[in-house]
């Protein structure tokens, strides 16, 4: 098998980013030849671990090379995005001029436009990218449903979560600065937020004062970009709360997990991001979540409603008076090699499409 992934490829770091890069590393020890196409927000930087794209005209032209080559097309979607979508067809549509079959791998929860009744352009798009691919890999069965709900067939529709235990493989990295925060609070909370509305920033923002009350010297730990944030932090001063927060910006995967791993809980504030492999990292080093209600959550996620600040401080409050326990209910659940299911997966389409190596 000769495969292209095409979809975003680090930095930023982000989770579905991470899995096209650990599935490329995972592909390379197999000695399958791979490549992936960087539609990425640093698609314009050539790099060695990826193929560059400047611009449209260019990102045709390499899939049409790399279909005329023999490469089974692999799309990476993420949700609501209509330009993810439009780049998802038209490859799809060159790989059909071709005779090769297409692949896709949607990165996203049950709360999408193109499951939600009614028509928009959104469901149109992916109604007909989804009836193009020859196979599909979503991240539960809930999605799974949603996608078959649409009209395409059950049977080439598979629920592989966006996470494998290769995942929490990393060396442990902490600057001088988070060291010196985490010595000075606890508990410590950590979550990877994005200052945009589907991130709820104001739900944990507005929690503050009462997680204040209730554990005096708590430390919030918020992973992720710094832009866009001035506003609740500025808030967060004149309640007196700035030394509670530790921004960190972007960190790389080691970081990241040094961080997870150091942290008595973590908070996930989205709904639409479907399982969430950050979550799911988070599970596998054993600390518990309270993460929004999105209908997707794995086992031993404690869920509260994304509209309620109240209800995230008392999940949180009643995850802190339970800690040990539910540390002690996280043992063991998340061992499966998902990474080698999508290789099965995708072989099968492979070798059905006769596509020789």
């Amino acid at each position: 098998m000769k495969l292209l992934q095409i979809g975003p490829y680090p930095p930023p770091l982000g989770g579905w980013s991470f899995h096209i890069k650990m599935f490329k590393e995972y592909l390379d020890q197999q000695g399958i030849d791979n490549v992936v196409l960087n539609i990425g927000p640093q698609r314009r930087v050539k790099s060695a671990e990826y193929v560059d794209v400047q611009g449209l005209s260019d990102y045709l032209l390499k899939v049409t090379r790399f279909c005329r080559q023999g490469y089974l097309i692999y799309i990476h979607l993420n949700g609501n995005s209509v330009k993810g979508l439009l780049l998802s067809l038209l490859a799809q549509g060159i790989a059909f001029c071709y005779g090769r079959k297409s692949a896709l791998s949607f990165h996203a929860g049950v709360v999408q436009q193109c499951f939600t009744p009614g028509v928009s352009i959104q469901k149109i798009m992916a109604r007909r990218a989804f009836h193009m691919a020859q196979g599909i890999i979503c991240n539960s069965e809930p999605v799974r449903k949603c996608i078959a709900n649409m009209g395409i067939p059950s049977e080439k529709i598979a629920a592989i979560p966006c996470f494998s235990k290769q995942y929490v493989q990393h060396t442990t990295s902490l600057t001088p600065q988070e060291e010196h925060f985490l010595a000075e609070h606890s508990p410590i909370f950590q979550s990877y937020l994005f200052f945009r509305a589907e991130y709820a920033p104001e739900t944990i923002f507005t929690a503050l004062p009462r997680l204040k009350q209730l554990f005096p010297t708590f430390g919030l730990i918020l992973v992720g970009p710094l832009q866009g944030g001035e506003s609740l932090m500025a808030k967060a001063a004149e309640q007196g709360l700035a030394e509670q927060i530790l921004q960190t910006g972007e960190k790389d995967h080691d970081g990241f997990l040094s961080l997870v791993k150091r942290s008595d809980l973590v908070i996930r504030t989205p709904v639409s991001d479907g399982v969430c492999s950050s979550v799911m990292e988070a599970l596998a080093l054993k600390v518990p979540v309270v993460a929004s209600d999105n209908g997707t959550r794995p086992v031993g996620v404690v869920c509260f409603d994304p509209n309620n600040p109240h209800d995230l401080v008392g999940k949180i409050e009643l995850t802190m008076a339970n800690l040990t326990q539910k540390k002690n209910a996280l043992s063991g659940l998340f061992d499966r090699d998902t990474l080698q299911e999508e290789l099965s997966f995708l072989q099968a389409i492979a070798a059905e499409d006769k596509i020789k190596g």
